[in-house]
């Protein structure tokens, strides 16, 4: 017989999306009809969500186990409906440790945008209340409180100096300026080198040059303590003006935040919230028009970012269970990634925004579709796969390696259900069975076509 040539056009040669409508092009004799045992078998497999009952789909290709799969998932559902938005959040009091948090379909893009609009919000309240009357009089009174202490306490200090004979003098040295003591002779302030060409001439006993000497490092000792006193209590102003602006800011915050929360009633959620306004009250200086222009100079985030919300999988779009093809089912691809961090100056809070996820989340709640020969090629994901199947929970990891994040933080585990299908020919089903004892347990069902 002589050989035909067909042409197919790149529609005819591609796997077509599993959410698709199917098309076989493997002629009658692929096709699902006359292979009852085997549809039944798949049908039982994703009719049950119990652990264990995932499926191998076995067969040769050309034996119509593709077309099978797609008709059976197409008319799949479950009680449950759309599983649930799965994002990572700032962990306030551990930063290095991540919180997970789920959500409603199309509620963790809500919450991103209420929390876009709430980190606006105090922006503009924060340089309102700056501007306002009532703020600058009561930061004024703290001013003028301090003020009149420091002058009480410098000027007790002259008057002790000058009953031991010195005055406190300023230096100017080019741009730098320096606080000195000068000892008083005849009543007018007098360097040390004046001093000792006294000393040389015979006009300044050199005990008294010493007594001179030993009073003005006792007294320098105590301008030190007096200045350094000074320098607490400026600190402690900048901490009572940043405590007078929580006290004035806190109800209207608090009550924003209150307002967001009626949105999201799981209590998991409710308690974030309860931190994060706890942690923008603490932190209200990050709002500051100074302290933000400061930061876009040396950070690329924003310590701002700390207040937002990283949707890892995002199914606001999905009116079904999601169907996930793994064509290159790396254990990276499978579990997710951290990305690298972008400087050195990043905020550990913010490190949440740098969690990527892999097809074991994109699929949860759903079917994750493998094949046999795809799968058993990494010797590291394979393992891993088995035991999200086992434990039901899925762990991102930092990267170690040179190209690694080089600041490591432990993502919080998510808890999941999945069912995974593998397809695979006669040759892999037999190897697993025969070398795998979990293989057995975690595949209970085999559709043979």
């Amino acid at each position: 017989m002589d050989n035909q040539t067909y042409e197919l056009s790149l529609q005819d040669i591609a796997i077509p999306p599993i959410d698709s409508e199917p098309q076989s092009h493997e002629g009658p004799e692929a096709s699902v009809i006359g292979q009852p045992r085997a549809m039944a078998a798949l049908s039982l497999g994703l009719g049950i969500s119990a652990k264990g009952y995932n499926i191998f789909i076995q067969g040769a290709p050309g034996t119509g186990r593709r077309t099978a799969l797609l008709r059976a998932l197409s008319d799949y559902t479950v009680s449950t409906g759309v599983p649930q938005d799965i994002t990572y959040v700032s962990n306030f009091s551990n930063p290095l440790e991540p919180r997970a948090l789920v959500f409603p379909p199309g509620k963790a893009k809500q919450l991103k945008q209420d929390l876009h609009e709430l980190v606006e919000d105090i922006k503009r309240l924060v340089a309102l209340h700056q501007e306002s009357q009532s703020f600058k009089d009561k930061k004024q009174a703290l001013v003028s409180d301090l003020e009149q202490e420091e002058n009480h306490t410098l000027t007790e200090f002259e008057s002790q100096a000058a009953t031991e004979g010195f005055q406190i003098v300023q230096l100017n040295d080019g741009d730098t300026q320096s606080t000195d003591l000068l000892p008083l002779r005849n009543g007018n302030p007098t360097s040390f080198e004046d001093l000792q060409g006294m000393v040389a001439a015979g006009t300044l006993s050199t005990e008294e040059w010493n007594q001179i000497r030993e009073k003005y490092y006792t007294l320098m000792d105590r301008m030190k303590a007096v200045f350094d006193s000074l320098k607490r209590a400026r600190i402690d102003l900048d901490k009572r003006i940043s405590e007078l602006q929580k006290e004035m800011l806190a109800p209207v915050i608090q009550a924003q935040i209150n307002h967001i929360k009626t949105t999201y009633g799981e209590p998991k959620v409710i308690q974030w919230l309860d931190e994060l306004a706890a942690d923008i009250i603490s932190h209200i200086f990050l709002f500051t028009k100074d302290r933000m222009e400061t930061e876009s100079r040396r950070r690329k985030r924003s310590s701002l970012s700390r207040y937002g919300i990283n949707i890892v999988v995002d199914r606001s779009e999905l009116s079904k269970i999601p169907v996930i093809f793994e064509n290159h089912p790396s254990l990276v691809n499978l579990v997710g990634s951290i990305d690298p961090t972008p400087g050195n100056q990043e905020d550990p809070r913010t490190a949440y925004l740098r969690i990527r996820g892999g097809s074991i989340l994109k699929a949860a709640g759903g079917i994750l579709i493998l094949r046999a020969e795809d799968i058993l090629e990494d010797e590291e994901a394979w393992p891993y796969l088995k035991r999200v199947l086992q434990t039901g929970i899925v762990e991102i990891q930092s990267s170690q390696g040179p190209f690694g994040p080089s600041v490591l933080i432990k993502p919080e585990a998510l808890e999941i259900c999945l069912k995974v299908v593998i397809i695979g020919g006669e040759l892999s089903y037999d190897l697993l069975y025969q070398t795998d004892a979990d293989f057995q347990k975690l595949f209970k069902i085999c559709a043979e076509f």
